[in-house]
C-alpha cells in the first residue's frame, strides 16, 4: 500500500494509471520534433538501406505503434498533407518541395509520435507530481507493455511516416515496389494519396504490392524461424512470435485510406468511389483481359473490407504558395474536410499487430529490419522484366510449333524433303514472332536467339533422320549381302540367277531406303557386290568346267553299257577329250576368257534358262525323262530278243 505524497490517499489502479501517464509523457517529451530517416536509397537506386537512427527511434517507443503511412505518386502532395495532420508549418514538418524531382528520398519518420487517444501530455503532465515518489524509472519493459495492453488502444502511438513518391524519372522501378511493397507491411494506416481521381494503373501497383509484401515476409518469416533454430533471433521476435502460434504466420492487413487530393469531379463521393473500383467487374463473356482485372482485385479482397475513401478540395489556386497561405485564406471546405480527415486518421489508425499482438516500436524495427533484407535480396519483376519475359515465352512457342512442324515429318526422309519443311517452319516462327513480340529494342536480338534456337532443334532432327535413315538402309543392305552369300552356294551355278537376285535386292533397296545414309549405304553395298561377283565369277567357270567333263564322262559310259547308241557315245567321248585338251592349248591367257568358253557359258545359262528356270527344281525334271527314256530303251530291247523265230 503506497503512502501520502504530498496529497489523499490512492487506490492502485489510479497509482498505476499515474504511472503509466508519466511514463508516457517521459517517453514523448524526449522524442525531437523533426524528420528522422528510416529507409534511404543505396548508390544503386534500386535497393534499400536501413538507417540506424530510424531504428533507434521506432525502439525508443513504448507500447503499441501505429504507423500512418502515405504513399502515392510525387508531386501529389503527400509530405504537405502529413504537415497538416501534425498541424506544423512546412518549415518545421516534413520537407516539402515545389521543383520537379522528388524532395523526400526512402522513408522518414516523424520523430515525436503522437498520442492516439488524444489526451497528449497534459494528461501525463497532471499526473506526474503525484507519482514523483514511484520512481518510474524502475518499470521494465515488460511491465510497460502490460500497462499498455491493459489500457487499451488509445494509448497507442500514432507515427506518422512520409514516403518517396514514385513514377519519378532516374529511378528503376523495382525501388518504387521495395518502398511500396515496405510501406504497406508496416503501416496501421496506409494512406494512399492519388490526384484527382483512382485510375486502374492504381489499383494494379497497389495489388502487386500487397501481393510482394505479403511473400517477402513470409520469406522472411521462414529464414527468422530457421535462424530463431540456432539461437539467432532477438528476443523481442522470439516473443512476438510465441505469442502468435495460434495465428496463420501473416500479418494482418492494416486500414487503408484512399485520399483524393484535388477533388473537383462530381459523381459518386470518394467512398462510394473506392467500393465501385475494388468490386469486381462483371465478365459473361470470359474476357481474358477482364478476367486479368479480376484477379486483381481478388489479390485487395482483404483489404478492401477496410478501405474507405476520402477526398480534399484544393486548397488554394497557387499551390507553390501553399506552405505560406494561413488558413483564413485557405479553401473553407478544404479546412473542413482537413479537420475530418485528422479525426478518420485516428480512429482508423489501429495499433499494428502480429499474429493478433499489437506490435511495439522495437518489434516493427526488427520486422522492417527483416523486410528490407528480404526485398533486397531477391530480384523484383518490373514492367521490363515482364515484357522481356512475354517475349521470352513469345520465342518460346515459336521455336515449339517450328519443332512441332519438324516431328510431323515421318523419319526417315530425304534431306531435300526435310529440308523444303524446315524452311517453311523457320518462315513461319519468324513470322509469328514479328506479329507477336511486343516493342522494338529487343526484335533483332529476340529473331537471332530463335534463328539459333530453330538451328539446334533443326540439328537434332537432322540427326534423328540420319539414325533412322541408316537403321532402314543398313538392314536392306544386310538383307542384300545375305542374300549374295546364299546365292554362292547355289546347286547348279547359274550367272544370270545370280545377277537378276542382285538386281531384284538393288531395286528394293533403292525404293525402300530413305534419306542422308542412301548414298553411303548403296556405295557399301555395291562394293560387297563386287566382291560377291568376283569370287562367283571363278567358282562358276570352275564349277562349269568340272560339272561338263564329269557329264561327258558319264553320258560316255551311259550310252556304252546302258543305252547302246554308239553316236551319242562317240560324242561325249570328243566332249571329254576336247575338254581335257582345250585348257592345254591356252598355257598363256586364261580359258575363261575365251571366246570358246563365252559360248560355252551362254549355251549352258540358256540351257538352265529353258529347263532349270534359275534354279535346281529342274534336276527332278532331267531325272524323270532319264529314267523315262531307259526305261523305254530297256523294253524295247527285250521285245526285240523276246520276237519269233
Amino acid at each position: 500500500m503506497v503512502g501520502r505524497v504530498g496529497g489523499p490517499s490512492r487506490s492502485p489502479i489510479a497509482w498505476a494509471c499515474a504511472l503509466l501517464s508519466l511514463l508516457v509523457y517521459r517517453e514523448v517529451a524526449a522524442f525531437e520534433s523533426r524528420a528522422v530517416p528510416l529507409v534511404l536509397p543505396l548508390e544503386s537506386r534500386s535497393k534499400l538501406a536501413v538507417q540506424r537512427e530510424g531504428l533507434d527511434l521506432l525502439n525508443s517507443i513504448p507500447g503499441p505503434v501505429s504507423p500512418v503511412v502515405i504513399i502515392g505518386p510525387y508531386r501529389s502532395g503527400k509530405s504537405f498533407t502529413l504537415n497538416q495532420l501534425l498541424g506544423l508549418p512546412c518549415s518545421q514538418g516534413f520537407g516539402v518541395g515545389h521543383t520537379r524531382t522528388t524532395e523526400t528520398k526512402g522513408i522518414w519518420l516523424w520523430g515525436k509520435p503522437v498520442l492516439r487517444g488524444g489526451a497528449g501530455v497534459a494528461v501525463a503532465e497532471g499526473a506526474g507530481a503525484a507519482v514523483a515518489g514511484l520512481g518510474g524509472d524502475g518499470a521494465g519493459e515488460e511491465q510497460q507493455q502490460q500497462q499498455y495492453e491493459a489500457r487499451g488502444n488509445d494509448d497507442a502511438m500514432l507515427l506518422y511516416v512520409d514516403t518517396e513518391g514514385f513514377e519519378s524519372t532516374g529511378k528503376a522501378n523495382s525501388y518504387d515496389d521495395r518502398i511500396f511493397a515496405l510501406s504497406a507491411m508496416m503501416s496501421s494506416l496506409l494512406i494512399y494519396n492519388l490526384p484527382e481521381t483512382i485510375r486502374e494503373s492504381d489499383v494494379a501497383k497497389l495489388s502487386f504490392a500487397v501481393e510482394l509484401a505479403r511473400g517477402f515476409y513470409d520469406r522472411s518469416e521462414q529464414a527468422n524461424a530457421t535462424g530463431s533454430g540456432s539461437g539467432e533471433v532477438n528476443g523481442s521476435s522470439r516473443d512476438v512470435r510465441s505469442k502468435g502460434r495460434s495465428g496463420d504466420g501473416s500479418v494482418e492487413p492494416g486500414s487503408m485510406l484512399w485520399l483524393i487530393q484535388r477533388d473537383f469531379l462530381h459523381g459518386q463521393t470518394a467512398d462510394q468511389l473506392v467500393k465501385a473500383v475494388l468490386a469486381p467487374v462483371d465478365n459473361p463473356q470470359h474476357d481474358a483481359g477482364l478476367e486479368a482485372l479480376n484477379q486483381v482485385r481478388s489479390s485487395l479482397s482483404v483489404l478492401a473490407r477496410n478501405s474507405t475513401g476520402f477526398s480534399l478540395r484544393q486548397p488554394h489556386i497557387d499551390r507553390a504558395r501553399l506552405c505560406e497561405i494561413p488558413d483564413d485564406q485557405l479553401d473553407t471546405t478544404y479546412v473542413r474536410q482537413r479537420e475530418e480527415l485528422k479525426g478518420l486518421v485516428k480512429s482508423l489508425a489501429q495499433p499494428r499487430t502480429l499474429h493478433g499482438q499489437p506490435l511495439t516500436g522495437s518489434h516493427l524495427a526488427s520486422l522492417i529490419s527483416r523486410m528490407v533484407e528480404a526485398l533486397n535480396e531477391q530480384e523484383i519483376p518490373t514492367a521490363a522484366s515482364l515484357l522481356a519475359a512475354f517475349n521470352r515465352d513469345v520465342l518460346t512457342r515459336c521455336a515449339a510449333n517450328y519443332t512441332t512442324a519438324l516431328a510431323a515429318v515421318r523419319l526417315p526422309v530425304e534431306e531435300d524433303q526435310l529440308e523444303a519443311v524446315e524452311l517453311e517452319a523457320r518462315a513461319a516462327a519468324l513470322e509469328m514472332l514479328k506479329a507477336l513480340q511486343i516493342g522494338r529494342q529487343g526484335a533483332t536480338d529476340a529473331r537471332t536467339e530463335l534463328v539459333k534456337e530453330l538451328e539446334r532443334a533443326y540439328q537434332v532432327r537432322r540427326t534423328e533422320n540420319l539414325a533412322a535413315s541408316n537403321a532402314l538402309c543398313s538392314e536392306l543392305e544386310n538383307k542384300c549381302e545375305a542374300e549374295l552369300d546364299e546365292l554362292q552356294n547355289m546347286r547348279l551355278p547359274s550367272l544370270r540367277k545370280f545377277e537378276s537376285s542382285y538386281q531384284h535386292c538393288e531395286k528394293v533397296f533403292t525404293e525402300q531406303c530413305r534419306g542422308p545414309a542412301k548414298s553411303p549405304n548403296a556405295e557399301r553395298l555395291e562394293k560387297a557386290w563386287s566382291r560377291a561377283r568376283k569370287a562367283f565369277g571363278k567358282d562358276y567357270n570352275d564349277r562349269l568346267f568340272t560339272g561338263l567333263l564329269v557329264t561327258s564322262l558319264a553320258a560316255a559310259v551311259v550310252f556304252r553299257f546302258f543305252v547302246r547308241v554308239q553316236l551319242l557315245e562317240m560324242a561325249a567321248w570328243a566332249a571329254f577329250l576336247f575338254l581335257e585338251i582345250y585348257p592345254k592349248l591356252h598355257p598363256v591367257t586364261n580359258m575363261y576368257d575365251t571366246r570358246g568358253w563365252a559360248l560355252t557359258v551362254r549355251l549352258w545359262e540358256v540351257c538352265m534358262a529353258v529347263f532349270f528356270a534359275f534354279n535346281g527344281s529342274g534336276l527332278l525334271w532331267l531325272a524323270l525323262v532319264i529314267v523315262l527314256a531307259v526305261t523305254r530303251m530297256c523294253y524295247s530291247r527285250r521285245r526285240r530278243r523276246g520276237g519269233p523265230g
